[in-house]
């Protein structure tokens, strides 16, 4: 997406180099440049972040979405998915047990506090039932949300959270 952005006389997306990567099923490897020389460190994942940086992170996105359609603009005939055959990967479980449901497990306990929350203030208009109806089929609700379709289909990050973030 990099050399696509360059070659519109666009700013590149602000990822580390990639010095080695390997896609071989089930050996999968990619060594980053470490970016800590540069100022760069990890948020405190404990605390919330500040609109500035989460604005950041949003405009960094959009970015990639943007970069990820004027990828596939150059190739329209060819699905990107055939051009980069790991992005077919099912990113949404990480289990080789289809049994355990990996992303419900990390979800639910949020998913529990936040209905916690809004319980506590049903009073000034929350106790959504959304979040009730929604933590026990997480797993459902994310895989129907990255459901790739047109006009929707982009690349996205796919783990955005504070630790898959650096900021200086």
């Amino acid at each position: 997406m990099n050399d696509e952005l360059r070659r519109l006389d666009l700013t590149p997306l602000n990822f580390p180099k990639c010095h080695y990567s390997d896609l071989e099923s089930d050996n999968e490897v990619i060594f980053m440049e470490d970016l800590r020389d540069k100022g760069f460190q990890m948020y405190d994942r404990k605390k919330g972040l500040d609109s500035i940086h989460t604005t950041l992170i949003v405009k960094a996105l959009a970015r990639l979405h943007a970069a990820s359609l004027l990828l596939q603009a150059r190739t329209p005939d060819t699905d990107l998915v055939d051009r980069f055959p790991f992005l077919r990967k099912d990113w949404h479980n990480t289990s080789e047990d289809d049994d355990v449901d990996i992303l419900g497990k990390m979800c639910k306990p949020g998913l529990d506090m936040a209905e916690a929350v809004l319980q506590r203030y049903k009073s000034h208009g929350g106790g959504d039932p959304w979040v009730a109806e929604v933590k026990d089929r997480v797993t459902e609700f994310f895989i129907s949300v990255i459901k790739r379709e047109a006009p929707f289909e982009v690349i996205c990050h796919g783990d955005c959270w504070n630790n898959n973030v650096l900021f200086r």
